[in-house]
């Protein structure tokens, strides 16, 4: 009796933490939860006003000359709207003109008030982004300028406030620019092509602005730019150099911009070099000695600089462009060795046009629309940890037909090493994109959304808390209005994603299978069951999809007799897994991961790091050498690979041989310190090599003699479809993941027990005449697997 009543004071004492957690974190705004609350209250509430717009300029923290423009047009030409400039920085106020004080109310960025104005505005303008929690109503007009980092991207992995910007950009509705660059910005940010927005391209931004200029280089000017006391106009008027960098310049590191300032003031023709900068870059520069004194963020106020340059110099033709032509200004490309060479931009300018805002909000025939013209699929895919998972959408990444198709993949916000490997290995025409901010849920809401995503799953009374309309608001928040042909829950593990493509928008909603996902449930790793309470959330969703796919036909029957409860055998279908031959086969041959030390060939996994004592030092791992006899096993060091039978299969195999053999484990996991000490109990240290995560394990294929599969349950091993391409003979254990694969091959199939391995390792290495490389066709495998893909589109 008393165990029982602590099992209901236990449960309900667990009810009680659930249910009082969001107002604990509303009351203490624990990461800003209060403010996304507030914000959903009022965007749930709150009606458009069509007299009130809202403009916002690098976050509050600046203004540039693109959002000045505007602001300054509004004014005069008076028109019929109560204007609001969002700010956070209080300084900016005194630097404004009176003559738009006057006509304007400041608001600060995430204050009441500021939430109120993002939830009723008709018509919102930035050069960038809003917040996180943003989520553009259907009549609201969005227009972004993209200023705040037009010039300044590169080529280099989205930085953190880039990543919020893309976020933004599915949200805008116009672009307004002032060169024909949208393509460039929209390829930067993973967008070119696969969202639609009405775009101005020839829009003037530095027309007319000048008369709003009306202040001098006053004390508090010099102070709010730190500038040094001898820097004043007489010294500006002297020939003056403006020096404009993008983010990833080759000139970002400290002696690189001072070796390029000292060299510039070394000509006869310049005698001041002002550094303009991004926002995000202003910190940085102006803390350097000698140089940072003159520095400037870009942003307005450089008008009044560039009107005094003899000379600009950038290294990026977008900021030597977009800067205005002065009468007697000369214009530098800057190289990576520091030479500067002419600016020719005549070949590429665009006349510009000085259009009013009245036009810009009400004629919609000065705008032309882009267009989607394929079909766009979205996937998530799990994270991108080093998996089964991940080296199949490599390999799918990199067998869709681009000119039909364009994939968006979605993504946490920021990655590890390991992570960022694996999204290098992708297509670079994939487009992928960031989950930036929380979810945007009231208190109310927070507990239905959690009581799908981390507790019980989907359940039917749930449709009374109008369910499906908070996860529908949480896809527009993080997608916006991208439209999907087709959404793909490609990892089928993480209940927060399975719900959010279920309640989408998508026509289609497909969902993965990649395994036996009973047993996966039952999975213990190091006394914990890691799936035990998930995958009920994933499978309560799956009603809410067209197909629950699984990547073989053995897979798939499986899942059906044990998750039939969940949802219909109509939905349920397979679709083998794609692989990528070329690749694999290039890298099989490849031996630039080799290096011979001491007579020996070892891969390394490393790059050399120096030489010493007539050693070069490396970091390497054993290669199987022909003297041995060679096993292999690649997979994650996981209770279902069935790593810890193999050991004692091997080792069991040594006390009946006497011949050199050798077994090579790639892969990491939960389970490494487990194994390493099964290996040192059982003194296999010189026979049994756990070499973790190798970035190219086909070599290891071609070097070994036997392959095995030692697998307790799988889906469909893409490393078995990868071992078929190069030859290699397989010993796999009775499964049905691992016959989905090789039930056609010359492979040899034993039952899932130790002892079944010992044997036939024992005659295969006895008798290494039997080993059978299989016979794979794997062009037509290929061609297949990716028909099948298509027509789940068509």
């Amino acid at each position: 009796m008393n165990k029982k009543i602590n099992k209901i004071k236990k449960l309900w004492k667990r009810q009680k933490k659930y249910y009082n957690e969001p107002k604990t974190r509303y009351d203490k705004n624990i990461a800003g939860f209060k403010r996304v609350v507030d914000y959903t209250e009022r965007y749930k509430n709150n009606n458009i006003d069509s007299t009130v717009i809202l403009i916002e300029s690098m976050g509050g923290k600046n203004i540039s000359l693109s959002i000045y423009n505007i602001l300054s047009k509004i004014i005069d030409e008076s028109l019929n709207y109560s204007i609001y400039l969002s700010l956070n920085n209080k300084k900016l106020q005194k630097i404004l003109p009176k003559k738009i004080l006057e006509k304007i109310t400041i608001i600060y960025r995430n204050s009441t008030e500021y939430l109120d104005i993002l939830t009723t505005a008709t018509i919102l303008f930035t050069d960038g982004e809003f917040p996180s929690f943003y989520i553009r109503k259907d009549n609201q007009k969005l227009i972004n300028t993209l200023e705040y980092f037009s010039g300044y991207n590169g080529e280099k992995e989205l930085l953190g406030i880039e990543k919020q910007i893309s976020r933004t950009l599915l949200h805008t509705t116009h672009i307004l620019l002032n060169e024909n660059y949208e393509e460039n910005i929209l390829k930067h940010h993973h967008l070119n092509g696969v969202k639609s927005f009405y775009i101005i391209n020839d829009f003037d931004y530095y027309f007319d602005c000048y008369d709003y200029y009306y202040f001098n280089y006053s004390d508090y000017y010099f102070d709010y730019f730190n500038f040094d006391d001898c820097f004043n106009e007489s010294y500006i008027n002297n020939s003056l150099c403006i020096v404009n960098l993008k983010l990833d310049s080759n000139f970002s590191s400290k002696e690189k911009i001072q070796e390029l300032y000292y060299k510039l003031l070394s000509k006869e023709d310049i005698d001041t070099v002002i550094f303009l900068v991004h926002i995000s870059k202003y910190k940085k520069y102006s803390e350097l000695k000698d140089i940072g004194s003159h520095v400037q963020e870009d942003n307005f106020q450089k008008v009044e600089l560039i009107k005094k340059a003899k000379i600009f110099i950038s290294d990026d033709d977008i900021l030597l462009k977009k800067t205005p032509n002065m009468k007697e200004m000369k214009k530098f490309i800057l190289t990576d060795d520091m030479e500067l060479f002419s600016f020719d931009e005549q070949k590429t300018m665009v006349n510009t046009v000085n259009y009013s805002v009245h036009e810009i909000i009400e004629n919609q025939s000065i705008w032309v629309k882009n267009k989607v013209n394929k079909k766009n699929i979205l996937f998530y895919c799990g994270g991108f940890f080093s998996n089964g998972i991940t080296s199949s959408l490599i390999n799918l990444s990199n067998n869709i037909d681009y000119e039909k198709y364009n994939v968006i993949l979605i993504d946490r916000y920021s990655h590890d090493k390991e992570k960022q490997l694996n999204i290098d290995k992708l297509n670079p025409k994939i487009n992928l994109l960031y989950r930036v901010g929380q979810k945007n849920v009231t208190i109310s809401e927070c507990r239905i959304f959690n009581f799908v995503t981390e507790r019980r799953g989907m359940r039917g009374w749930l449709k009374l808390f109008d369910v499906f309309n908070l996860f529908k608001r949480e896809y527009r928040r993080v997608f916006g209005d991208l439209p999907v042909d087709m959404a793909v829950d490609f990892s089928g593990y993480v209940p927060f994603w399975t719900a959010l493509f279920a309640f989408s928008d998508a026509k289609k909603k497909v969902v993965y299978q990649h395994n036996d996902l009973h047993k996966e449930t039952m999975k213990k790793v190091n006394g914990k069951y890691p799936h035990k309470e998930n995958l009920p959330r994933v499978f309560s969703l799956y009603k809410y999809y067209d197909n629950i796919l699984s990547v073989g036909k053995e897979t798939m029957e499986v899942n059906i007799s044990n998750l039939s409860k969940w949802t219909p055998r109509s939905k349920y279908i397979y679709l083998p897994n794609s692989i990528n031959p070329d690749i694999i086969l290039e890298k099989a041959n490849s031996e630039e991961s080799l290096i011979k030390l001491d007579n020996k060939y070892k891969f390394l996994i490393k790059e050399l790091i120096g030489y010493h004592n007539n050693y070069y030092l490396a970091q390497t791992v054993p290669i199987p050498n022909k003297e041995n006899f060679n096993f292999l096993n690649i997979g994650r060091l996981s209770p279902e690979k069935g790593q810890i039978k193999l050991i004692k299969a091997f080792y069991n195999l040594k006390l009946k041989t006497n011949k050199p053999v050798k077994l090579f484990i790639l892969g990491e996991g939960a389970l490494k310190e487990k194994l390493e000490k099964l290996i040192k109990k059982l003194s296999l240290e010189t026979d049994v090599f756990l070499l973790g995560q190798i970035d190219n394990p086909y070599l290891y294929m071609k070097n070994s003699d036997l392959y095995i599969s030692s697998s307790n349950h799988e889906g469909q091993p893409i490393v078995l479809l990868e071992v078929l391409t190069i030859g290699l003979p397989i010993l796999a254990t009775n499964i049905p993941g691992n016959l989905s694969v090789l039930k056609e091959s010359e492979s040899t199939i034993v039952e899932n027990t130790q002892n079944s391995l010992t044997e036939a390792m024992l005659e295969f290495v006895e008798q290494p005449e039997k080993l059978i490389s299989p016979n794979f066709d794997y062009i037509n495998y290929n061609k297949r697997a990716m028909a099948g893909f298509y027509e789940l589109l068509s």
